[in-house]
């Protein structure tokens, strides 16, 4: 039986990087992984089925190709993990080295445009604050110049979400990437996403208003 051609709206990765990186275009992996009916498998027994037919080794792209094929297959939505919880990811490039993005990204005003009104923003593992707005946080994970894991709990809605905000660095530029997970939705899903993107053309407006 044909299949629906892959649909390029969960084309996070390229063709050419896949083929590069794995030796087989996304049309190969999924017609491959339609051979040995994978799709019939949960995410782990299939990953777990890319390891024993010793197809691929690295872990990262095992999870990539399952995750991707999920989603060409309709088994999954674009954003949708194994547990049924979505995810929302977004980044923008600044100008600027990694260091002097991290001090940007976790000092007042930056801090007070994504996070909300604290003090001080404890860089430790375990640490608990609220912010003057009323969102509940816990630092899940730190490492300076690199990332900082926030589980939240926001005002009015005690489901909570986590959010992780990292850097890239590529030479003297750097991404800021805000990935929030954890979401019960498409819908809260592109919200986000929505949000996150907005925020960081503010955050970037007020870079050039500091610079």
């Amino acid at each position: 039986m044909k299949r629906t051609p892959i649909p390029r709206n969960s084309g996070l990765i390229s063709d050419k990087r896949v083929l590069e990186k794995t030796g087989r275009s996304w049309e190969e992996w999924f017609a491959l992984l339609d051979e040995g009916n994978v799709l019939s498998l949960s995410h782990a027994d299939a990953v777990k089925w890319l390891e024993e037919q010793n197809l691929i080794s690295h872990a990262w792209w095992q999870q990539t190709i399952i995750g991707e094929y999920e989603i060409a297959r309709s088994k999954r939505e674009v954003g949708e993990n194994e547990k049924k919880e979505f995810q929302a990811s977004t980044q923008k490039i600044f100008p600027m080295d990694i260091k002097r993005t991290w001090e940007f990204l976790i000092t007042h005003p930056a801090r007070t445009q994504w996070l909300g009104t604290v003090n001080e923003l404890p860089l430790v593992k375990g640490a608990t604050f609220t912010t003057e707005e009323g969102l509940e946080c816990e630092v899940r994970g730190v490492k300076e110049e690199n990332y900082i894991r926030l589980r939240l709990i926001e005002t009015n809605d005690p489901h909570p979400t986590t959010l992780t905000v990292s850097l890239i660095a590529n030479g003297d530029r750097t991404s800021i990437r805000f990935m929030h997970q954890k979401l019960r939705s498409q819908r809260e899903r592109l919200e986000k996403i929505g949000h996150w993107s907005s925020m960081l053309s503010r955050l970037f407006d007020l870079f050039e208003r500091l610079a």
